[in-house]
Parts: structure tokens; C-alpha cells; sequence
């Protein structure tokens, strides 16, 4: 058996002097000098991510960054969202518990509308506030697209996805002529 002693325990606390402490606490030590930023999605923000082309005679069109798209069964309606990798990082359907226990029934135009206004607060919550809506305009006009589409974008949802915005690539260009974070205002309404 081994006996401890109190003197043994003692906790040691480095001396530090008060220039010492202050020097620690600057915005120097809290600041790094650079910013990791591990956001994939940053470059889509800043609208320079490359947007994929696609084929000309594709039907659908895929120059999209995130895509919304609607599937009507015979029982449920969901609702997702498809980025261009191909995933598919946000969804709503009336087949989860937490939409369905609110519905009369899982198909009809409430269930459309509540499952649009899920996926928007979703989208928000991701960060997401612009999708590619490549539905015909025959399909846009049935009750349940319409409402669906609605509902997005009462929500705050935009369904038209900003231009790619090209960057020169020559190494002495002096300055860009339109950045994506400032919005030109016309003349007039100054």
C-alpha cells in the first residue's frame, strides 16, 4: 500500500509577472495571423466556384450549384436539395415523424406547402439562401409545385442562383470591376 502525502499534492502555478499577463492577453496572441477557413461552401458564397456546364442538349439544366427539386408519390411528397457534387445535404419529407404527426394527409396541397416551408428553415438554418429551379413551366403550374415553390420562397429562399462571377487570371490585374459582396446602385435612386 502506498501512503500519499499532503505535501506531495501541492499544485505548482508558474509566476507569471503583470507585463507578462498583459502581453498574453493582446489581440496579437488571440488574432492569428491567417484564417483557416474550412467552409466548402465558402467559394459558391463568394459566387467564384466553378459551376459544371454540363452538355448543351441535356434537358435539365446543370449549371447549378444547389438544385431544388420536388418528388410526389402516391403516399409522401419530399422535397430536396441537390448540390452539384451530387449529394444531397438537405431534404424534407412527409414521411418524417416530426412533418407528418402535423398533417391531415401526407399528399395533399398542406402537406406540399408544409414540406416546402421545412426545407426553406433548413436551408436558412445551412446557410443555403439561393437554389437553381429547373422545373418546366407546364409542372410549375400544378397546385402542389406552385405551392411548394411559394412557400420557399416566402420563406426567404431565392430560386434564381447568381451568375458565376469569373475571375481574370493574370498576376499584375490592379483590381476587380465587380466583387460579389458590393451591389451596384443606379444613379437614379442615389
Amino acid at each position: 500500500m502506498i501512503a500519499l502525502h499532503s505535501s506531495s499534492l501541492r499544485l505548482r502555478t508558474p509566476i507569471v509577472s503583470h507585463a507578462t499577463f498583459v502581453k498574453l492577453l493582446s489581440n496579437q496572441a488571440i488574432v492569428p495571423k491567417f484564417v483557416n477557413n474550412r467552409n466548402p461552401r465558402n467559394l459558391e458564397k463568394l459566387r467564384i466556384a466553378d459551376k459544371p456546364q454540363g452538355w448543351e442538349l441535356d434537358q435539365e439544366g446543370r449549371s447549378y450549384w444547389n438544385k431544388v427539386t420536388l418528388d410526389i408519390t402516391g403516399r409522401h411528397i419530399s422535397g430536396r436539395i441537390h448540390h452539384k457534387d451530387g449529394k444531397v445535404p438537405i431534404s424534407a419529407s412527409t414521411e418524417e415523424w416530426c412533418i407528418k404527426k402535423y398533417l391531415y394527409s401526407t399528399k395533399d396541397t398542406s402537406a406540399a406547402k408544409a414540406v416546402g416551408q421545412v426545407l426553406a428553415d433548413r436551408c436558412i438554418r445551412s446557410g443555403i439562401t439561393e437554389v437553381a429551379c429547373f422545373f418546366p413551366e407546364d409542372e410549375k403550374k400544378k397546385e402542389k409545385v406552385a405551392v411548394f415553390l411559394s412557400s420557399l420562397e416566402e420563406k426567404g429562399i431565392s430560386l434564381i442562383e447568381p451568375p458565376q462571377m469569373y475571375v481574370p487570371w493574370a498576376l499584375n490585374y490592379p483590381y476587380l470591376d465587380e466583387k460579389s459582396w458590393e451591389v451596384d446602385i443606379p444613379e437614379e435612386n442615389k
